[in-house]
């Protein structure tokens, strides 16, 4: 799942590595017990023969058999069920009940839009967008989502973007305006969080909330897009779209 997902953030223009790198992972069915894998009988059923007639390998192919054939004879048994439930812990711990009338807002790649919750709460506040060579080296973004990320910095009346060490250009800017903290929208970026827990230490970071895309009381495990989606369908957008 690595190769599609580094692919895709890559081109995806509106990419972020969280939800990309878990909905390659939903797909590849690694939170499961069981295998991800198709058979033969599938590749035929679903593509009309095309990739299966003439092959030289019909009839000994390796994925000819039942998908309990397959299981058995091309992995290794797993177990039954996983001990940790999978959840996504805030980005930092102070409360955002707390947090002061006036911040340093930090637009992160996944909430580049005016309705960024933290910009929203602070909307006269100065808010930030950072280019981060060492995030630049790590997704490898092609021009045309550099691109992208430019033409959306139109729609703030005001916003600074910057190039260099996210937490460095943080801490500087919050001085400049004599802020004493930082508010970012909620994000499970892993870079984002990881800046936010370097810039911690020094300065406070206050993530704010989105508002909520399902009924959360129903989201209990993450493990499978099938088991989630069927939890959560029925109040999907409707509890954003009434806000």
């Amino acid at each position: 799942w690595e190769v599609g997902a580094a692919w895709f953030l890559k081109h995806l223009i509106d990419a972020d590595p969280a939800s990309n790198n878990f909905s390659w992972q939903w797909v590849a069915g690694v939170f499961s017990s069981k295998p991800y894998i198709f058979n033969r009988n599938n590749l035929e059923r679903f593509t009309n023969g095309v990739h299966c007639e003439g092959c030289p390998v019909l009839g000994h192919c390796d994925f000819e058999g039942t998908y309990e054939e397959l299981n058995e004879s091309l992995f290794v048994r797993a177990s039954d069920e996983r001990s940790v439930k999978l959840t996504i812990p805030p980005v930092v711990s102070h409360d955002t009940r707390d947090v002061p009338d006036e911040s340093l807002v930090w637009i992160t790649q996944d909430s580049l839009s005016t309705q960024s919750p933290a910009l929203l709460r602070a909307p006269a506040s100065p808010a930030v967008f950072i280019f981060d060579p060492h995030v630049l080296s790590e997704e490898l973004p092609s021009v045309k989502r550099i691109m992208f990320i430019c033409e959306c910095f139109a729609d703030f009346p005001h916003l600074e973007v910057w190039f260099g060490d996210s937490a460095t250009v943080l801490q500087d800017r919050a001085q400049a305006y004599n802020l004493n903290a930082v508010s970012v929208a909620k994000t499970s970026c892993p870079a984002a969080r990881r800046v936010a827990e370097t810039l911690s230490v020094t300065l406070p970071v206050f993530s704010i909330d989105w508002p909520p895309f399902c009924d959360p009381s129903r989201v209990k495990d993450l493990g499978r897009f099938s088991r989630y989606w069927n939890k959560v369908s029925k109040t999907a957008m409707k509890l954003t779209a009434s806000m």
